[in-house]
């Protein structure tokens, strides 16, 4: 979905999805604030993923399986700073249950793609 604000798209699909109260979301550390507060207003547990300064990608796919939990339902990703990095060796490790958002408002690849 494409959108002007990724906070009302989000908070559209919070609500789309109406997750049991205390479901737990990741996300990756660095990421705009209003994510967070919109998934507490929903009744949902923000739970922080530890980024690698250098890279901005999470730690390692094993850091991001060992905070899952049963009451886990989704990931979001979020691009900070224009980066960009590969999702599939984590996707790959996640549950299939476990939805995946990437949250793609600040990546940047190059102006090849244009």
């Amino acid at each position: 979905m494409v959108s002007f604000s990724v906070r009302s798209v989000w908070d559209a699909y919070l609500s789309v999805q109406n997750f049991p109260p205390g479901s737990e979301i990741l996300f990756t550390a660095y990421s705009i604030p209003d994510m967070h507060r919109i998934a507490t207003e929903h009744g949902l547990t923000p739970v922080p993923i530890d980024l690698d300064p250098y890279t901005l990608a999470p730690i390692s796919v094993a850091h991001v399986t060992r905070a899952c939990t049963p009451r886990t339902k989704a990931i979001i990703f979020a691009y900070m700073h224009g980066v960009v990095y590969d999702l599939q060796p984590y996707v790959k490790a996640l549950r299939s249950d476990i939805q995946v958002i990437e949250d793609c408002a600040q990546s940047f690849c190059h102006f090849d793609n244009f």
